[in-house]
C-alpha cells in the first residue's frame, strides 16, 4: 500500500519541468504569446522562439543553455519574464490600460 502511494507521487519529466519553471513549458507559452503578437515562430523550435523574442527587442537565454530558468534581457539588462511580455505588448502598440487588462495568467506569467 505504501509503495502504491509513493508511486502515485512520482512525477514524470514533463511534470518536473512544470514544477521547476523556466523551462520547455514556459518556452511553449512564450511561443504561443509571440505568435499571437505577430512574431511568428514554430512551437518546439527553440531557436525560432529566440529569434521571435529578438524581433520583439528581447534577448533570451533559454534554460537549456545554462540549466537554469529562462533569462530575459532588454538593452543588456536582465528583466523579468513579465517585463519581457510587457515590452512585446508595447512594441505592438498596447497602451497602459490594455496591458493592465491583458491576461498574463494564460501564459503562466505572474508578478515576480
Amino acid at each position: 500500500m505504501a509503495n502504491e502511494i509513493l508511486k502515485a507521487e512520482i512525477l514524470d519529466d514533463e511534470q518536473l519541468e512544470q514544477v521547476a519553471g523556466g523551462n520547455r513549458s514556459e518556452l511553449c507559452r512564450d511561443s504561443e504569446f509571440l505568435n499571437r503578437m505577430g512574431y511568428k515562430n514554430e512551437l518546439f523550435d527553440d531557436d525560432g522562439i529566440v529569434k521571435a523574442w529578438a524581433a520583439a527587442g528581447i534577448t533570451i537565454e533559454p534554460y537549456w543553455r545554462h540549466s537554469i530558468d529562462n533569462r530575459y534581457y532588454l538593452g543588456g539588462n536582465r528583466i523579468s519574464r513579465k517585463d519581457a511580455f510587457i515590452h512585446a505588448l508595447q512594441s505592438r502598440g498596447f497602451n497602459e490600460i490594455a496591458i493592465q487588462e491583458f491576461n498574463f495568467d494564460k501564459y503562466g506569467v505572474f508578478d515576480d
